[in-house]
């Protein structure tokens, strides 16, 4: 006890210069984080993967300007110079520094091909294969709930029947959710 009373005397004022300088680098390091782009990354698995049921354990990155993006939306990209369509499996926000794939060698999505009542493939752990579930729109989760699976924000796809409120959360799956707690995106 007396050692480090002791300490802390002797070293005060080199303690709070240091502390003071470490306060600094944060501040600026926060600064550059606000002024950086971010990118939105997308993983894909492709359309032809699994109607041959070959459900590959990789998926792809490509980058999109689209903020309105969800998992289990269809998507047209390119493979290996073919136009192909891909289900968005996750959905990823980063900062220029720390993109996981270099900018210049990225492929952009193309398109977004849902439209409402069109059919969009769904994990389903249970029988680890996607199906086919009706697209039903995109809603913006505004909080409510009491889970890790959906983020106060970001926009979801709504999907099976009219009847119930069913969402492709983070997860990738779908659950039933209180439509209360969304909003119709408009974006």
């Amino acid at each position: 006890m007396k050692f480090k009373n002791l300490l802390n005397k002797s070293y005060n004022g080199e303690r709070y210069e240091i502390l003071e300088n470490i306060k600094v680098i944060k501040e600026e390091t926060l600064k550059n984080k606000m002024n950086e782009k971010q990118y939105i990354y997308v993983s894909i698995i492709y359309d032809d993967d699994i109607a041959v049921k070959t459900i590959s354990k990789h998926s792809f990155y490509y980058k999109t300007d689209v903020k309105e993006i969800s998992i289990g939306d269809r998507v047209l990209v390119n493979r290996n110079n073919k136009e192909v369509i891909g289900i968005i499996i996750d959905v990823q926000i980063f900062y220029e520094s720390v993109v996981p794939y270099p900018l210049d060698k990225i492929k952009d999505i193309i398109k977004i091909i849902n439209n409402y009542g069109d059919k969009i493939e769904v994990y389903q752990s249970a029988e680890n294969k996607y199906i086919e579930m009706r697209f039903l729109g995109k809603y913006q989760y505004i909080g409510g709930e009491d889970t890790i699976d959906l983020t106060i924000g970001n926009i979801y796809n709504r999907v099976g029947s009219k009847k119930e409120f069913r969402i492709v959360d983070n997860s990738g799956e779908d659950y039933p959710y209180l439509h209360e707690n969304f909003i119709k995106s408009t974006r």
